[in-house]
């Protein structure tokens, strides 16, 4: 599984309030720039799979958007399968692996609504969220705060470039089958080029699962 964890609290300064009118357009403008130039990149995600602490699975992918604007991923490396176990121990087995794997997919399902987000469902969030200008070590930034993002229990804190528009960190508390989940991620600007997620932690306590992911070499497509 994956985790895409990491505290936010030291973000969360004081600042003045401002009306996200001002600068809501461009954000949601900005996020369907950047998702367009980002289709004709090519990169490599890392993934690790934790579990009560303990790393249990890491992958390597190959990224890249396909002529319709999905993403495909391409297993480049993984861990060797152990030897399968025979009778009821190996049906017990299959059967946690197979939980596992739900739950993984699951998780990353919630997390991917926040990453590419819907433009209709994401400006309907930014017209319900509230913002304020960073000060401090968060100077020059705008923190947009609100629900629903992707669901109605959903609580979200986006800060953004104040003068760009581009994500600079995304943090998010929402559930799974009514179970809490955390997911922080963090953004990084190419040189010349978009912004990308360079990292992100999805927390899962009540299953102690933490979904970690990298994306980095990012080539452009000739």
């Amino acid at each position: 599984m994956k985790s895409w964890m990491a505290s936010a609290a030291a973000l969360l300064c004081a600042g003045s309030a401002i009306a996200l009118t001002q600068g809501s357009a461009g954000i949601g403008e900005k996020l369907n720039q950047n998702q367009h130039v980002l289709q004709s990149y090519s990169w490599k995600m890392r993934t690790e799979l934790k579990m009560d602490g303990e790393s249990k699975v890491t992958s390597l992918y190959q990224i890249r958007f396909d002529l319709s604007g999905q993403v495909q991923k391409t297993l480049v490396s993984a861990p060797p399968q152990p030897k399968k176990a025979r009778g009821i121990k190996g049906k017990k087995i299959k059967q946690k692996q197979e939980e596992i794997k739900a739950l993984v997919d699951a998780l990353s399902k919630i997390a991917m609504s926040y990453i590419l987000p819907e433009p209709d469902r994401f400006q309907r969030f930014l017209q319900n969220a509230n913002a304020w200008e960073g000060q401090g070590s968060t100077a020059g930034s705008t923190r947009v705060e609100g629900s629903g993002f992707s669901n109605p229990q959903d609580r979200v804190n986006l800060y953004v470039n104040a003068v760009t528009k581009d994500f600079q960190q995304l943090s998010v508390t929402t559930e799974l089958d009514g179970n809490p989940v955390s997911i922080q991620s963090d953004y990084r600007t190419m040189e010349g080029g978009p912004t990308y997620m360079a990292k992100m932690t999805v927390d899962y306590p009540s299953a102690s699962v933490q979904l970690i992911v990298e994306n980095f070499d990012y080539l452009r497509q000739q």
